[in-house]
Formats: structure tokens, sequence, C-alpha cells
């Protein structure tokens, strides 16, 4: 097969920014958070920061809120995502073609992100594509998987998948980041989510994808 002449078999994909654009309900999420502590609402410079780390450290590195309110911040959130923030979502354009791509050419692909699995669970099922992956693998709500390392590692462990035949594609540096620091055999970063050429090849992508069709062929040929 021809993936098997790049070396890589198995490829773990990022969700929010990767596979789907949630921005809409995750910022309102957000909104709601700063609401239940009486702040204002996110400016654009805080909306382009905060869509992809884990949401700890999005309330108290990017949005500035006191480590002992972040939990009634991380509770308002939750209270709207959970029954309305999680369906204002739709894939990116193409995404299906690329998963099935890389599926006939014998790849094993799974989902790392560092949204929790409750939520992560019915947004892939909900597009119908959660039976394309061998696993999906997320963040825990009581915070013990939280950093997209721990949620590779976790990846993994529950595939048996090689480090160093497995890729990770996500839009943001902390996807590249957790490749490199789980001892994966490289990434790639997507230039259609919320992180941008700079700060991915900043981060160490070790390539660059402008659209769907691009990531696919960067997969299958190139890498």
């Amino acid at each position: 097969m021809d993936n098997r002449s790049t070396g890589i078999e198995n490829v773990l994909f990022d969700l929010d920014g990767t596979l789907s654009d949630n921005s809409e309900g995750i910022i309102e999420g957000l909104n709601r958070a700063m609401d239940s502590l009486g702040l204002p609402p996110l400016d654009e410079d805080a909306v382009s920061r905060a869509i992809g780390p884990p949401l700890h450290d999005v309330m108290t590195e990017q949005l500035g809120v006191p480590e002992d309110r972040v939990e009634q911040a991380i509770s308002a959130y939750r209270a709207y995502y959970s029954t309305e923030g999680l369906h204002r979502n739709e894939l990116y354009p193409g995404i299906i073609d690329v998963l099935d791509a890389l599926r006939s050419e014998g790849f094993r692909l799974a989902v790392a992100t560092s949204k929790p699995e409750v939520f992560a669970v019915p947004i892939l099922e909900r597009f119908g594509i959660s039976d394309r992956f061998d696993a999906i693998g997320a963040a825990s709500l009581d915070t013990s998987r939280r950093e997209k390392t721990e949620v590779i590692r976790h990846v993994n462990r529950m595939t048996g998948f090689d480090p160093a035949t497995t890729v990770m594609v996500g839009d943001r540096s902390h996807d590249i980041q957790g490749a490199r620091q789980a001892g994966l055999r490289c990434s790639v970063g997507v230039l259609w989510g919320f992180g941008g050429r700079e700060e991915l090849e900043q981060a160490g992508a070790a390539r660059l994808a402008a659209s769907p069709a691009e990531l696919a062929r960067l997969l299958l040929d190139v890498i």
C-alpha cells in the first residue's frame, strides 16, 4: 500500500479547527462564562486565541480568569455548551473525502482532541463519521487528562499505534507541540483552522496544508 512507502501508518486528527468549525458554539459558551463572572465578552483578539487549547488553560492564560473562579466559569460554559453550543458546529468541506481516501489506502485513523470526551463523541456521531476512526481520544472532565500530549498518548495506548509511524494533524501550536512531546513521527498543520501559518511554523509543523485536498496529498504521497 502507498502509505507503507512513506513510513506512515496512522493519522491522528484534532477536532475543533481541523475536522469541524465549532467557533460559534465555543465563543458563545465563553461569553456566557465571562458573563457569569460579571466580566465583559471576548474581544476579537481573545477569540482568535481561545479556540483549541484546553478549557482550563483558556480561562486562566488567555482570558485572565482568577484560579479561584475558574470552576465557576467552566460550569457556566459547559451548562450552555452541553445543550446548545456543541450543535453550532459544521464539518469543513472536503473532510469526509480526506478520511475516506486515507482509509482506502490502509491508514488507521483516530481523533485526539482537548475537548472532553462527553462532547467529542456526540459531535462526531452527529456528523456520521465516528465509525471512520479506530478510537476517539479526548480530554477528561476531571482534568486528569487535559494536555494534548496526554491525549495523544492515551490514543496510542487505546489503539496500539506506534508513535514512529503516526502523524498528528491539527490547527494550533499545542497540536504540534503535543505530537513532538509524545514522540510522534511528525505533525501537519492545517491553515483553515484557528492557528495560522506563523503559529504552526514556529511550533515546528513538518508541513502545512491549505486545504483538505492538499492534506490528503501530503499524507498519501509526500511525508
